[in-house]
């Protein structure tokens, strides 16, 4: 579904800008990326919030969305599997902040 949505885009974006081939393939994968990272993102942030994590989870998006670049990332071969590993990573880290108490005050 996802594809022949990007495919749509390209075709209308080529109506009015003749590609080459390598950048309607550019265009391609981009769109497919962003796609896929939007529709995941959403329904992250649809389940934290039905969780009452929302606030949490954002924080930890928001970590793992600036220092990612900087890291390297975990690379899962399909969506799905890459969904269920952020979703699982998201949750882990919000469960160990929940549970660990930090003494601020040392002796």
């Amino acid at each position: 579904m996802v594809k022949r949505i990007v495919n749509v885009i390209i075709n209308d974006l080529s109506r009015s800008v003749s590609y080459s081939q390598e950048q309607r393939e550019h265009i391609e994968y981009s769109l497919t990326v962003i796609t896929y990272e939007l529709i995941k993102l959403i329904l992250i942030v649809l389940i934290l919030y039905m969780l009452g994590l929302l606030k949490e989870g954002l924080a930890v998006l928001l970590a793992i969305i600036i220092t990612k670049p900087f890291i390297g990332g975990y690379h899962e071969d399909s969506q799905i599997k890459c969904f269920f590993a952020t979703m699982t990573i998201v949750c882990g880290l919000i469960i160990l902040g929940r549970s660990i108490e930090l003494n601020m005050v040392s002796i």
